[in-house]
């Protein structure tokens, strides 16, 4: 077992470890190698690719929104509005992996982009004319009202990730 200077970093992990840690003079393990990036890749071969460096990118060939319109449904009675913005990678089989909402006004909506998003498939992204791996992002919105139907998800323009 590695030790760390003063205390071992799992005896500050207690309950009160986590409120304590800067001031019982624990040290965090900095040799964690945790990647800079969400989707990085070790895959020397295949590595994760950004939409803009694919040619041509994925395309959909199927959405499955039912994840959404049952948000709208469990909403009926009330006014809202909400957005979400979900990263994922779509595989060399065109299929969503790591599918998660980097960002969401209502977390609820997020999570149901997320599932929705991890239903759809693709024409896989292409580098060098191979099928790559390529990081995505999706960003939609939604708004109901009592008296009206739901809309649940019009596309919105996603910022480019790597900026």
């Amino acid at each position: 077992m590695k030790t760390f200077r003063r205390a071992s970093f799992a005896h500050c992990l207690g309950l009160a470890g986590l409120l304590l840690l800067p001031v019982a003079g624990c040290v965090a393990p900095t040799n964690l190698n945790l990647p800079l990036h969400p989707f990085a890749s070790d895959d020397q071969d295949n590595p994760i690719i950004e939409m803009r460096n694919a040619s041509p990118p994925p395309s959909v060939l199927s959405r499955n929104l039912s994840p959404l319109s049952e948000f709208g449904r469990q909403h009926a009675d009330d006014t809202w509005e909400a957005s979400a913005k979900v990263d994922f990678i779509v595989d060399e089989h065109g299929v969503p992996r790591q599918v998660f909402a980097s960002a969401a006004t209502d977390p609820r909506y997020g999570e149901a982009l997320a599932i929705a998003v991890s239903r759809w498939r693709y024409r896989p992204g292409m580098k060098a004319g191979k099928p790559a791996r390529v990081h995505m992002q999706v960003g939609m919105t939604g708004s109901g009202h009592p008296t009206s139907p739901p809309t649940v998800g019009e596309e919105r323009e996603v910022d480019d990730p790597a900026q």
